[in-house]
């Protein structure tokens, strides 16, 4: 997402939309919220099993306690470099609470696939739980050394979700789990 995030998508960077989940999951979320839209062509092999312990760099502009989404255009959101002739001062944060929501898709059937897999290591081949891309449903979870988790292969159907992440300061995450924890762009 970008600064022209428009209706109706603009709903998953709102503030109401942020301060629910930050509620759901008790974390200190601080207003920073990156987004896409992915697509999964039929035949998408399966995901690497990963976590999203990531950082991303934004550039604050504080608006009255609105929410923050990258600015592309001033920084660069994986590595905090700042555009050429820019005086921004970019902002490690790290990545929270992730989002998945379903839409668009197929009505899912068994065998079908695309699902999001929920793993109990970064080794784990079966998972612990698929979740189908049912329309209007989603799948959030705390980004944590352990939230570990996969794109399942889809055989029948293309795959279409929307995936938000809400960031904390890191500060927080060196505190609970460490530098080491982190988890940073290839």
């Amino acid at each position: 997402f970008d600064i022209r995030v428009g209706w109706p998508f603009s709903l998953f960077v709102s503030r109401a939309w942020h301060d629910l989940f930050a509620r759901l999951f008790s974390v200190n979320a601080i207003r920073c919220v990156s987004g896409a839209l992915h697509h999964h062509a039929v035949g998408s092999g399966d995901g690497f099993v990963h976590n999203d312990l990531n950082p991303g760099w934004f550039v604050d502009a504080d608006r009255d306690g609105a929410v923050v989404i990258p600015r592309g255009d001033l920084c660069d959101y994986r590595s905090g470099n700042a555009a050429a002739n820019c005086n921004v001062w970019p902002r490690e944060t790290m990545r929270a609470i992730a989002v998945i929501y379903y839409l668009n898709n197929h009505e899912w059937q068994p065998g079908d696939g695309g699902e999001t897999g929920l793993y109990r290591t970064a080794r784990d081949a079966h998972g612990v739980v698929a979740v189908p891309p049912v329309n209007n449903s989603l799948v959030a979870f705390e980004c944590t050394p352990r939230s570990f988790h996969a794109f399942r292969k889809n055989a029948r159907h293309p795959r279409n979700s929307v995936i938000v992440w809400l960031h904390r300061q890191k500060t927080e995450v060196l505190e609970r789990w460490g530098a080491s924890a982190i988890v940073p762009w290839r």
